[in-house]
């Protein structure tokens, strides 16, 4: 099935991705946002085991389908969400939205949550990427060496599924969202097919995550929330969750059992219950 897609403008075009096209108007509107390098699509791993909700995702500036445009400052990540959302309460009627994302993703709805304290129902964010006063940041300056030295050509799209199964932090992925990443992540290339976030623009993302103020966007942030962490990740630990949790005055502070950073991609049945059970919380409220 080929799912509907379209664009909006912020500096540059936003490529949004109607993941549940057959939802109905009265269904809960949820925006999912990926983690650096990802794509749009690969959210189809988790809202394939969901009903009753509809769902979009956002392919952030220099991903999937969006044009590439200036990662250095992570408000640009924020303003492709706001119009993003704009267009997305105009198509489906809604109010509001609730918001998920994952790592860079759960990053740029706080941003966009703090500038738009009427947008959203809630918020679900998982491992999100923010840097407390005094954190060390060393491992950031690994993560842009990682991205500028990744392979980012393959011969096929088969080639790079099998190459990121066997070994790497993708191998953590679900089969099938490793399998939507392989085929909407990557562009087709003289040389067979290529990433479509450039591994220089990765980098860049990388590098200036700590200098984008999403920690202090915290306090701005009104509507209700959960915070999430993997068990297994050593990218935010519990002390890092709880301490985000705070901040927000969250609803919940949850662990993931078995997966790592990449949480809700990484077991999509998991990540469908959890998304579930979010929005069975907000209607408690």
């Amino acid at each position: 099935m080929i799912l509907p897609r379209f664009f909006v403008e912020s500096d540059i075009k936003i490529s949004v991705t109607h993941l549940t096209p057959s939802a109905s108007k009265a269904d809960p509107v949820v925006v999912l946002c990926h983690p650096t390098g990802f794509c749009a699509n690969i959210y189809s791993s988790i809202t394939a085991h969901l009903r009753n909700i509809n769902a979009f995702a956002i392919d952030m500036r220099s991903h999937g389908f969006s044009e590439r445009g200036d990662v250095t400052e992570w408000t640009g990540f924020a303003k492709d969400l706001e119009q993003a959302c704009k267009r997305i309460l105009e198509i489906t009627a809604a109010k509001k939205i609730i918001g998920v994302g994952i790592s860079s993703g759960a990053s740029a709805h706080i941003l966009n949550a703090a500038s738009n304290k009427d947008l959203y129902v809630g918020i679900y964010l998982s491992e999100p990427i923010l840097f407390p006063p005094g954190m060390d940041l060393s491992s950031r300056a690994a993560l842009a060496d990682s991205a500028k030295n990744r392979r980012d050509t393959f011969s096929s799209r088969d080639e790079a599924y099998n190459r990121y199964s066997e070994r790497g932090p993708l191998s953590k992925l679900s089969k099938s969202a490793l399998a939507l990443y392989c085929t909407h992540g990557f562009k087709d290339a003289e040389e067979g097919v290529t990433l479509c976030c450039k591994k220089e623009d990765e980098e860049q993302i990388y590098k200036s995550g700590s200098a984008n103020n999403v920690f202090d966007a915290l306090k701005e942030v009104d509507c209700p929330s959960v915070i999430a962490h993997g068990e297994l990740s050593t990218t935010v630990d519990r002390n890092h969750a709880e301490l985000i949790g705070r901040e927000l005055k969250s609803l919940e502070v949850k662990t993931l059992d078995n997966v790592g950073h990449f949480t809700l991609l990484e077991d999509s049945v998991m990540g469908a219950a959890e998304i579930t059970e979010f929005i069975k919380l907000l209607n408690k409220d």
